[in-house]
């Protein structure tokens, strides 16, 4: 945990060989989230639940981005490969995640029922339309792309459905 902004990140050795904080903002960050870490009621809970909510940062229509918006690396990877497309089972242990925190927190709950919506929703439609699942999903648009036909793990849209985390 970052004691300057209460965001939980990831500890990445400096030029000098010090330890330090990533500056980055994406999935990485809300693994304390999806195993229920952070206390119901903290500081912690709410700064990155502002976080997952904002369209500055990882919030699509879609799903949650795979990194943020405002990141210095967002979309400027070799292929972009995690530099913000959308991916399914990540966005399923976000969903488990605040599923933990539904009954006790009005934010997580609001974020937990639209962001479910958003992936059932996208998710649904590009099968309809495309015929297939895909490995990934644009964070723009929310089309299919990369690897198809890709049930394997964007599979997990049916356990989201049936609300089986």
């Amino acid at each position: 945990l970052d004691q300057n902004d209460k965001i939980y990140k990831d500890l990445v050795s400096a030029r000098d060989g010090k330890k330090e904080f990533a500056s980055h903002f994406g999935y990485v960050n809300l693994f304390p989230l999806f195993f229920g870490y952070i206390e119901k009621d903290s500081p912690e809970l709410d700064k990155l639940l502002d976080h997952m909510s904002s369209t500055a940062k990882i919030w699509s229509d879609y799903g949650l981005l795979s990194l943020s918006r405002d990141d210095s690396k967002y979309m400027r990877t070799r292929d972009a490969y995690w530099g913000g497309p959308i991916w399914i089972p990540l966005n399923y242990l976000a969903l488990r995640g605040l599923k933990l925190y539904y009954y006790d927190n009005e934010k997580a709950r609001k974020i937990y029922d639209k962001l479910r919506e958003n992936v059932i929703r996208n998710v649904c439609l590009v099968k309809e339309k495309r015929g297939f699942f895909y490995e990934q999903y644009n964070q723009d648009n929310g089309n299919g792309q990369k690897n198809y036909p890709f049930t394997g793990w964007t599979a997990a849209v049916l356990p989201i459905i049936y609300e089986k985390y």
